[in-house]
């Protein structure tokens, strides 16, 4: 018996790191029209 079939703890495999998955991009969420300003939505 070899020590390093004996003892394999010593010697752990370096688990790969995980590839970064790209965050999708939350939508960009409109701005509410102000509804303070009725003269842009008529277009006086």
């Amino acid at each position: 018996m070899t020590k390093e079939e004996k003892a394999p703890s010593f010697q752990p495999e370096p688990i790969p790191e995980p590839e970064p998955q790209p965050v999708p991009s939350p939508e960009p969420i409109p701005e509410p029209e102000p509804e303070t300003e009725p003269e842009h939505k008529s277009g006086k």
